[in-house]
């Protein structure tokens, strides 16, 4: 006996979402593993006095928190010069 087209698209919808639900619980206990180590400390010193969009290498992973989900606590620090940086 041949399945219809409608029992098939049922069992293949419930595949799929089989699937889904697999992905997404493993992706929540990565993540839940990444949330229990501590954030390791970085500063970064930058050698102007305006810190501003034309430093998007440094804004927006900040603003984004890009940095915190791979386990950095980030800190842009603007300074004056290259000479107070150090």
């Amino acid at each position: 006996m041949i399945p219809s087209p409608r029992h098939m698209s049922r069992t293949l919808a419930a595949l799929f979402s089989l699937a889904c639900l697999l992905f997404l619980s493993l992706a929540t206990l990565l993540d839940a593993d990444a949330q229990t180590r501590p954030l390791k400390k970085v500063r970064i010193a930058v050698g102007t006095t305006n810190l501003n969009v034309g430093y998007p290498w440094l804004t927006l992973p900040l603003s984004l928190d890009y940095w915190k989900q791979e386990g950095y606590d980030v800190e842009v620090l603007p300074v004056g010069a290259s000479l107070q940086a150090l």
